[in-house]
């Protein structure tokens, strides 16, 4: 039988002492992994992502906009966005903004700051090293090469083969790594100014995905803000791990989504009209003088916009040189008191509701008229008139007395029914509603003031779909700018038809209207100045005194406009033309005809309009190019 093991003091007391340091241990050791596994999980975890993980979010394509033809009005182009990590320079900061500061514009010291290595602390108090920093981010591929080509012929200090391994490749990621080059796309606007206010223009966005900040276009003024998200396209998102040298490690991709283009609009602006249009209100406003010049042009059948113009305006390519009021699209955002080319709405109601007829006499009262304590005044001393010269003559008391038949409801709904005080709809932001009061806040003049123009306000665009209206038959169609979307391969994927909004008035009721408008434009009216050689024109003249809201009376300021169409009795195209306070010539009759005139014939020979009368209805039509479209039929000298 084997003696029972025994052990001496010293011995138990070292094993004890021995049992407890291994408790002691292997409980610090589980109060360690207690705090990194539980308590400090989330931190070490986003660390951990931080350094294997990225996300890499990628620009889609924006779309381009073409006008009806094709002809791009604004398109992207690619560019480099220069980067440069700090980490990877070093102390070579002087040496790398010597090269690179005469290519991006900057000084060398600006540039030098720019890449110190700095460190920032996130939010969940991880301190990070700036491993990215933007130097340009629309540098041009000409100006990247440059770049490749200066960083790699950065010289040694002494001979490459004398330095240390680690030393060298220090030196082959300063050349190669240091500074690159992120793919990306800046706008660009081919045609500057023409139709910039239709097209618009894009800024500079900057957010943040999944902890990568993204810089992106994104539209500001124009087509470019309203259709912006289908400009935009879809950005792609690409989730990978990498190694210790910052390579992706392709195998560990865990989301790898392509970004889809954006989407090309096409306008239903045609960029020869539209040159038409702008050289003309440009032209007229040398001669003239005018605060602006503001001018449409557009299919009454189906209320497609084929130009519209500002004469104040402004380059796309360079927004900043432009005061930002020029941006503003005054056709569409600000609204006037229109004058008489709003009688084209009252002669409607008056004729649609039988109390007038063209043939009714009506006394101008010799140019002067006191009626509810106020005085009306007509340009000229007219006596008794027929409706129809009344309404040629542009008489503003025979045209008041006419309104006085009707009730103060039913002029209104015609008002309204013709647009008035509601946006039309069109594709283009800050469209203004203009302004009309309830028939319980007028005046006791207000009967004679609103049908010549006053006490409503509207925008040049709504006055214009007014008149279109009577053009269109006595139908109201919604303007449009936009024809269709389209992919890359110029495969439809949206299109916008015509929209018709209401009748306004019968076909008879237009029958008579038409009959007064083309008197305007006629030896015998107002708007002789926008009488055409080859084409019946129906139209309406406007003068109307500008409102000055500092004195609140009406001052010797003008508002100078001619609205009209033609062919008369089937109208093709229907052009407005709105000259604001012009210097020399006041009235519509002598300053915005014979702008709308030139615009017409243009027009006209470009789109190959079937003349209706004139010398032109037997002769063989002249073949329409762009060259002779291009060309001013008065002075046979090229438009600029």
């Amino acid at each position: 039988m084997r003696p029972s093991a025994t052990f001496r003091p010293g011995q138990l007391r070292w094993l004890l002492g021995f049992a407890c340091a291994l408790g002691l241990a292997l409980g610090g050791l589980g109060v360690r992994l207690f705090v990194l596994q539980v308590k400090r999980h989330d931190e070490l975890r986003a660390l951990a992502m931080l350094m294997t993980q990225e996300s890499i979010v990628r620009e889609p394509w924006r779309g381009d906009i073409l006008d009806a033809n094709g002809n791009t009005l604004a398109r992207s182009q690619p560019v480099k966005r220069v980067c440069a990590d700090p980490v990877l320079i070093r102390d070579r900061q002087r040496d790398v903004a010597r090269v690179l500061s005469p290519i991006l514009g900057m000084t060398e010291e600006a540039l030098s700051e720019r890449l110190r290595i700095t460190t920032r602390t996130l939010t969940n108090g991880i301190v990070r090293t700036n491993r990215f920093v933007d130097l340009r981010f629309d540098a041009t591929l000409d100006q990247w090469q440059e770049i490749v080509r200066g960083m790699g012929n950065l010289p040694y200090d002494g001979n490459e083969g004398d330095l240390p391994k680690r030393e060298r490749r220090f030196w082959q990621n300063l050349r190669h790594k240091a500074v690159f080059g992120v793919d990306s796309q800046r706008r660009a606007y081919p045609n500057h100014e023409l139709a910039a206010h239709v097209v618009g223009v894009v800024g500079i966005t900057n957010y943040v995905v999944q902890d990568s900040w993204v810089r992106e276009l994104v539209g500001m003024e124009g087509i470019e803000s309203t259709f912006n998200k289908q400009l935009s396209g879809v950005r792609g998102i690409r989730v990978t791990e990498k190694d210790r040298s910052n390579r992706e490690l392709v195998r560990f991709r865990a989301q790898n989504a392509e970004p889809v283009a954006g989407l090309n609009v096409v306008l239903s602006v045609d960029l020869v009209l539209q040159k038409i249009l702008e050289a003309e209100l440009a032209e007229a406003a040398a001669r003239f003088n005018p605060a602006n010049a503001m001018g449409v042009v557009m299919r009454p059948r189906t209320g497609d916009i084929l130009a519209l113009a500002n004469r104040v305006t402004f380059d796309p390519n360079n927004v900043k040189d432009s005061p930002l009021e020029n941006r503003r699209n005054r056709v569409v955002n600000d609204f006037y008191e229109p004058g008489s080319t709003f009688k084209v709405v009252s002669l409607s109601a008056a004729l649609n509701e039988r109390v007038a007829r063209l043939t009714d006499p009506f006394d101008c009262e010799r140019g002067s008229w006191h009626y509810g304590g106020l005085t009306l005044t007509d340009h000229e001393h007219y006596n008794v008139l027929p409706l129809e010269i009344v309404f040629a003559k542009s008489s503003n008391i025979g045209i008041a007395k006419m309104a006085l038949r009707m009730t103060e409801p039913a002029f209104y709904r015609y008002i309204r029914d013709f647009g008035f005080g509601a946006r039309t709809g069109i594709e283009l932001p800050g469209e203004a509603l203009g302004r009309i009061r309830d028939p319980k806040y007028w005046h006791k003049t207000s009967m004679t003031r609103i049908p010549i123009g006053y006490e409503v306000a509207a925008t040049p665009l709504q006055m214009t779909m007014a008149v279109a209206a009577v053009a269109n038959g006595g139908v109201l169609m919604q303007p449009k700018v936009v024809k269709r979307l389209q992919d890359n391969q110029g495969r439809t994927v949206v299109d916008y038809p015509p929209v018709r909004v209401r009748e306004v008035i019968p076909p008879d009721t237009v029958r008579q209207v038409l009959a007064a408008m083309k008197t305007v434009v006629s030896t015998n009216g107002s708007g002789v100045k926008a009488m055409m050689d080859d084409y019946t024109v129906a139209g309406k003249t406007g003068t109307a005194w500008k409102w000055n809201s500092a004195t609140m009376h009406y001052d010797k300021r003008y508002y100078a406009s001619f609205i009209g169409f033609f062919p008369a009795d089937a109208p093709e195209l229907c052009i407005s033309i709105v000259l604001d306070d012009p210097q020399s010539g006041v009235y519509g009759g002598q300053v915005a005809a014979p702008v709308f005139k030139r615009v017409a014939e243009q027009a006209a020979r470009y789109l190959k309009i079937p003349p209706d009368r004139g010398s032109l209805a037997a002769r063989p039509e002249e073949p329409a190019t762009l060259a002779t479209a291009f060309r001013n039929p008065q002075t046979s000298r090229p438009l600029r």
